[in-house]
């Protein structure tokens, strides 16, 4: 789906929108005082790539928020347009934020219910969850990761109770 909506570097764009992180790009070395006029320009086609990498990945993030929003419901848009960062990741278009926001708002327990409740209740949800018959062994990680990240994000611990 990535290669579609992003042709610059989708590759970027898949690892950031997998991991919820800015991908990190490695800037080439200046070439020695000594370098050959063929070292310098390899140099040089490196330091264009570079900055067409950088230049493509703004935009492309640009182009994820305005998919990840016009994705979102008119619940979630009111509860992003409650966070008090929504003006900043809003005016600036950074994608990454707002999907950083829509997580934080999915796994938001503690302004919805008692934090006793959520957490037994994301405590249940693991000790219940089973792979079936359909799922494959990668589903079931994922479900299986999902879970835990909702039990770390109210607070809580697996098999260690306060």
């Amino acid at each position: 789906m990535l290669e579609k909506k992003f042709k610059d570097f989708p590759g970027d764009m898949q690892a950031l929108v997998k991991n919820l992180e800015m991908p990190t790009f490695v800037m080439p070395d200046d070439p020695a005082e000594t370098a050959t006029r063929t070292e310098v320009r390899i140099w040089e086609k490196k330091c264009d790539s570079y900055a067409k990498r950088e230049e493509a990945l703004e935009q492309n993030i640009q182009r994820l928020y305005a998919i990840v929003k016009g994705q979102c419901t008119e619940s979630m848009l009111a509860a992003l347009k409650g966070l008090p960062t929504y003006e900043d990741i809003d005016e600036k278009l950074v994608g990454l934020q707002l999907l950083l926001a829509i997580k934080s708002i999915v796994y938001m327990f503690q302004s919805q219910k008692y934090l006793p409740h959520a957490i037994h209740e994301s405590v249940r949800r693991f000790y219940l969850l089973q792979q079936s018959k359909n799922d494959t062994t990668a589903t079931y990680l994922d479900n299986f990761t999902n879970v835990v990240e909702v039990i770390m994000a109210t607070g809580g611990s697996i098999g260690n109770h306060k």
